[in-house]
């Protein structure tokens, strides 16, 4: 085999190579945060039934998809001991330590939102 042959077939096998870890790295990165902000817009949607099927299982999950912030998995465990003493000691600031933590994760806390906000749902009554 002559040399520049040689030279093309190996610039194309790790160009090939480099693009498909690169690729592979973006689309890993893109999917986490796509996890972070499915769970995050669950926790926030649900948070009016704390005790109903959809907020626990984005709870649930939210010590997985959250892993990497200690500070969310700390709130997650704080939240968990003050749902199961018998006085609920202070659960809603858990909940709220939690959700802003979540919100701050995924980038979606607005400076303009006081704490009221996140501990008020809003439901509509029909008459």
């Amino acid at each position: 085999m002559n040399n520049p042959a040689l030279v093309t077939i190996i610039s194309s096998l790790l160009s090939g190579l480099i693009g498909i870890f690169i690729s592979s790295w973006f689309y890993a990165r893109q999917e986490k945060k796509r996890m972070k902000i499915d769970t995050a817009r669950r926790l926030l949607g649900f948070r009016y039934h704390l005790t109903g099927e959809g907020f626990t299982q984005a709870l649930n999950e939210a010590f997985i998809v959250f892993s990497d912030n200690a500070v969310i998995v700390k709130a997650i465990e704080e939240l968990y001991v003050a749902t199961i003493s018998p006085s609920k000691p202070d659960i809603e600031n858990k909940i709220l330590s939690l959700l802003k933590a979540v919100c701050k994760d995924v980038d979606c806390l607005p400076d303009n939102i006081n704490d009221t906000f996140f501990l008020k749902a809003f439901n509509v009554i029909k008459d």
